[in-house]
């Protein structure tokens, strides 16, 4: 099982997700976007695991003492990758969201996973391997985007199918905050 934890959105916000998707994808030359019933936030990617192990992560997220939260989203970034950037709409700093990661990661990695260490950049991937087409000022485009809020009541493992040839994400497991 491909497996990751994550913060999902209701339709409200995975439509506003959609959009902006949308009118990345008329800016773009090529590139893959992400479908709008896929829109997460990931807090934690595990990767391959044995579905034996589960119990493991089920523990930790049953461990999360956090209370609910608010987030605001907003912003375009990307990560540069050759043959086409990762472009993703950003969240703002925010220390429940990172003590949040920072406690499943640590449960994590004590049950003997291979969590990375690189520093948590929260984001929501609009698109993967995209190429704008020349001319795309992003000023412009960045200055049009909407804020978004939202308040994380629940946390989810999440597993990764591919389903007639479509990525597709399900929860496998659910705390509410």
């Amino acid at each position: 099982m491909f497996l990751f934890i994550a913060v999902n959105f209701d339709d409200k916000i995975k439509s506003e997700l959609s959009g902006i998707a949308g009118k990345l994808k008329a800016e773009a030359v090529s590139g893959n976007f992400t479908v709008t019933d896929n829109f997460h936030l990931t807090l934690v990617f595990i990767g391959e695991t044995d579905e034996r192990k589960l119990p493991l992560i089920t523990g930790v997220v049953d461990s999360v003492a956090q209370k609910p939260f608010g987030l605001t989203l907003g912003g375009l970034g990307k990560f540069d990758r050759p043959g086409g950037d990762i472009y993703w709409f950003g969240v703002k700093p925010n220390p429940a969201l990172s003590g949040l990661n920072s406690f499943l990661s640590e449960g994590l990695r004590e049950r003997g996973f291979d969590i990375e260490l690189r520093s948590f950049r929260p984001h929501i991937t609009l698109g993967r391997q995209v190429v704008l087409r020349p001319g795309f000022d992003r000023a412009a485009f960045e200055a049009a985007l909407p804020r978004l809020t939202i308040k994380v009541k629940r946390i989810s493992l999440m597993k990764s199918e591919r389903l007639r040839g479509q990525i597709r994400y399900f929860e496998v497991y659910g705390k509410e905050l």
